[in-house]
């Protein structure tokens, strides 16, 4: 189990470096079907980013038999971030796997709205400019994924190739 962890935790020791390079950094959370989960916006200047995902990373203290993680990136652009309403497009894949019986791959591409509520509320004397960063955003898109599930005796797996068109994805996020 320690080696299916190791390669996560030396990207986590990458994530400090990268944000203090970064111009701006963000938070947020980010529901779709591949790169759900708490999400972690490094922008790449003023409208490319790359959002690393994590949906979670446990193992049960009873046993180390058991365990789920399930991580996740998107990389996109806004178009247009001065404007309080904006189009985004992005592109993600995550893996989500659990006690070996079962794990899961996947792509997702979709385009949508970006909307900053707080961008055109008050001017820069106003105490809502701080709130300039909060942003939601929707959209749709495409979703492929590839799901091995294999049962206990090990000796018998059924792999599902599935496609959805379209899908939902929804996001609250704040940059500064």
């Amino acid at each position: 189990m320690l080696k299916r962890f190791t390669p996560a935790f030396i990207a986590a020791l990458l994530v400090p470096a990268i944000v203090l390079s970064s111009p701006r950094f963000g938070v947020g959370g980010h529901i779709d079907p591949v790169s759900a989960g708490l999400e972690f916006r490094i922008w790449l200047g003023e409208s490319l980013f790359i959002a690393p995902h994590a949906a979670g990373i446990y193992s049960s203290s009873a046993s180390d038999d058991f365990y789920f993680y399930s991580v996740g990136a998107r990389f996109g652009a806004l178009l247009r971030p001065q404007n309080w309403i904006s189009p985004i497009v992005a592109v993600g894949a995550g893996h989500s796997a659990s006690s070996d019986d079962f794990m899961s791959f996947g792509g997702r591409a979709a385009a949508g709205l970006s909307v900053a509520p707080f961008l055109i509320m008050g001017d820069e004397d106003s105490w809502l400019r701080g709130l300039d960063g909060l942003r939601f955003e929707f959209d749709s898109g495409v979703f492929y994924n590839y799901v091995i599930h294999s049962y206990h005796s090990g000796t018998f797996e059924e792999k599902n190739h599935n496609f959805f068109m379209p899908d939902i994805g929804a996001c609250v996020t704040f940059s500064w």
